[in-house]
């Protein structure tokens, strides 16, 4: 079964997982509780426990969970998961580190509780280059989901107001890859959902990974990708700020009074 886990600091949901969790479960605790959340406006930082008594989910139990997860994903901020067994903490690691939202995995309820109540850090460095409509990101280090919430929560407004970006150019020297695959696809998550607001995506940073990211990104988007090296970050702006042209006038979008 599912409980609600209560006096919890502000901000942190919590469930704890006792026995054989059920799709009755997931129905009962855990889809109000991310339907208020969804009501509030708000976004889910989960402390999600396995108590000793553990025994896993059936079936339909499994099935719930992946369908929920896909429906109210985007919700979750960061999720902890807590667990006495090394196994299952390995397994939920494993999980986690292939999902597009920060899961962290713990020995015990406090190491979580403070991962949980961390402030969210803004992307590194960023900068909008209003006359050119370029958004340029320069991070210090490996890409993290956080990264990417955090940058959607200024360009969006940017965009709300100025209309449509028409570059994004990436750029630091050695390309620091993500901190998991979960970080690759918040990445690729936050160019495909604005693939109407940004036409192309300039790499302007050395190292040979750059140069096969924007294979890979672009089976997934409908931006244009081209790399360049650290050194031409001048001909990565121009590039990227270049108007698209769709076999006639050149097309901008303004935002909707």
């Amino acid at each position: 079964m599912l409980e609600s886990l209560r006096d919890l600091p502000n901000r942190i949901d919590g469930v704890r997982a006792n026995g054989r969790v059920t799709k009755r479960d997931f129905d009962d605790v855990v889809k109000p509780m991310l339907e208020a959340a969804r009501g509030d406006h708000r976004r889910i930082r989960l402390l999600y426990e396995l108590a000793p008594s553990f025994d896993g989910f059936t079936a339909g139990a499994v099935w719930e969970d992946a369908r929920i997860g896909l429906q109210y994903l985007r919700l979750l901020e960061r999720c902890a998961i807590v667990s006495e067994s090394t196994a299952t903490r390995e397994r939920a690691h494993a999980i986690g580190a292939m999902l597009p939202c920060p899961i962290h995995v713990f020995a015990e309820r406090g190491g979580a509780l403070a991962w949980l109540e961390a402030p969210t850090a803004a992307y590194r460095a960023h900068r909008i280059i209003a006359d050119a409509r370029v958004l340029v990101l320069e991070p210090a280090g490996p890409l993290t989901p956080e990264d990417f919430d955090g940058l959607a929560a200024v360009v969006d407004p940017w965009v709300a107001i100025h209309g449509t970006l028409r570059g994004l150019v990436v750029h630091l020297r050695e390309f620091p890859g993500w901190d998991s695959i979960g970080g690759f696809i918040r990445h690729v998550q936050f160019i495909r959902e604005r693939h109407l607001s940004v036409h192309r995506v300039a790499l302007a940073t050395d190292g040979r990974i750059a140069r096969l990211a924007p294979r890979v990104a672009e089976r997934f988007v409908k931006a244009e990708f081209k790399h360049f090296a650290y050194a031409d970050l001048p001909d990565a702006i121009v590039w990227a700020s270049a108007p698209i042209r769709h076999d006639g006038p050149v097309s901008e979008s303004t935002p909707t009074p």
